[in-house]
């Protein structure tokens, strides 16, 4: 009798498919690194290097824990098809013991009841209905097994279709964060080059207003100069002429004074000599 050989469904086709798939779901997988540079040239810490590394770390570690568990569900589903290909193997093996023993005592029976085509036909009736049975039964449960490990297969790649949906879209969160995170750097360098053009405004407005003011000054200082000159020069002149005129005023005095000292003189000399 033939034995019907059990395909191994799990290790011939479906899973290495499978693990194929978890592993290029597991390549397609990556986070890109955030540019810091930006961020570290205008002083600003916002923690980008420390959020890409706990994100891609817990990335890491989920994708290796899915991963195990994968392998342990496909190791599990292997073992029990293993197991049950075994135990039908088993059942085939002593349904083909029992079937020789069975011919060999119907053969080398001397018994009448054992030799008579009734009873052959009966034992060959009841050994193909038990043959049928046997069959029945193993592709039964062969079948009951295949649904479970299609079931458990259709799970495991719901659950790897369910698992690629989240890290795409922790992907893109990462990577909306991530774009966030550069147009706010992208605003504060525009903020801050706009602070610096208007510092330098100020800072040549406040050149211009300081020459302009050191100007003015000079020239007020130029100008009092000038003028404390002039009236230094104005209040010399009439000193002078103050003196000069005074020393005419005392040089008419003292002559005058001279003249009548010799006119008193002279009448006092003529008076003398009348009195002799």
């Amino acid at each position: 009798m033939v034995q019907p050989v059990i395909r191994d469904e799990v290790s011939g086709s479906r899973i290495p498919s499978l693990q194929a798939k978890s592993e290029n779901k597991g390549r397609q997988v990556s986070i890109e690194n955030a540019s810091i540079d930006e961020i570290h040239q205008i002083d600003l810490n916002i923690g980008q290097s420390a959020l890409h590394g706990q994100q891609q770390t817990l990335h890491e570690q989920e994708r290796a824990r899915n991963e195990a568990e994968h392998e342990s569900k496909v190791l599990e589903l292997q073992g029990g098809l293993k197991d049950a290909q075994a135990k039908t193997q088993d059942l085939f093996a002593k349904q083909e013991k029992q079937r020789f023993q069975l011919n060999k005592a119907i053969v080398n029976s001397p018994s009448k009841q054992w030799t008579t085509l009734a009873l052959h036909d009966n034992i060959r009736d009841y050994l193909e209905r038990y043959d049928q049975h046997l069959r029945d039964t193993a592709s039964y449960h062969l079948q009951k097994l295949q649904r479970e490990l299609e079931g458990n297969l259709s799970r495991l790649d719901e659950e790897t279709r369910r698992q690629g949906e989240f890290e795409q879209n922790l992907l893109q969160e990462y990577k909306n964060t991530t774009t966030w995170y550069q147009h706010e750097v992208q605003s504060l360098q525009g903020q801050k080059s706009e602070k610096e053009a208007s510092i330098e405004q100020l800072r040549a407005e406040f050149l211009n207003d300081r020459q302009r003011l050191y100007d003015e000054h000079r020239n007020e200082l130029n100008t009092k100069a000038t003028e404390y000159a002039r009236l230094t020069e104005k209040q010399h002149r009439k000193q002078e002429r103050l003196a000069n005129w005074y020393n005419r005023r005392m040089d008419e005095k003292a002559e005058k004074w001279r003249t009548r000292l010799v006119s008193v003189q002279l009448e006092n000399a003529h008076l003398i000599n009348e009195r002799n």
